[in-house]
């Protein structure tokens, strides 16, 4: 919390570009300049949904996994618990539209399918 307060409109400062699976020094410039601190919001105030998540629409999990961001973890558990969800692990980064648009545009045609 520290940090999030630290850093400017109380978000917490995003995590270092590595944290993310990217190596293509292109990529990595280019996430640099655009990545912004994650508002402190959306860990702190819970949701205010009128509909149960997902709502009677097919949902899927999308789990980045190349490498896996150990924040998410807890999420992820969640994610592949449930039942009524389906879960899909893809071997790219967490920013697989940067890094893999090819394998992320072809995984999300397969799964509306």
């Amino acid at each position: 919390m520290a940090a999030a307060r630290a850093t400017p409109a109380n978000g917490f400062p995003p995590p270092p570009i590595a944290a993310f699976g990217v190596t293509d020094p292109d990529q990595i410039a280019w996430l640099e300049r655009r990545l912004r601190p994650q508002p402190i919001g959306t860990y702190v105030e819970p949701p205010r949904l009128t509909k149960a998540v997902g709502a009677g629409i097919d949902t899927v999990y999308v789990s980045c996994e190349g490498p896996a961001m150990g924040a998410i973890d807890p999420f992820r558990a969640r994610a592949k618990a449930r039942t009524d969800w389906r879960f899909q692990s893809l071997a790219s980064s967490h920013a697989c539209m940067i890094s893999d648009p090819k394998l992320t545009a072809e995984t999300l045609v397969r799964l509306a399918e």
